[in-house]
């Protein structure tokens, strides 16, 4: 399932609540502890009230030319 839901936020940038993320995939089941796991775990960001987001790629930093 913590795959499924990190699939789909990465799909929606603008991030989305338990329960439109429960509407996408269809599941029957409140998914707001599933969610708040996964948080806690790092696999997702919280951003404002109860609206998730993947978290951004990490990216290098770039090189500095200054050698």
């Amino acid at each position: 399932m913590r795959r499924r839901i990190v699939a789909l936020l990465q799909e929606h940038p603008e991030g989305l609540t338990p329960a439109e993320i429960r509407g996408f995939l269809g599941v029957d089941h409140s998914l707001a502890d599933t969610c708040l796991g996964m948080r806690r775990d790092g696999l997702v960001q919280q951003v404002g009230r109860g609206r998730y987001i993947a978290p951004a790629a990490q990216k290098p930093s770039p090189r500095s030319n200054d050698d």
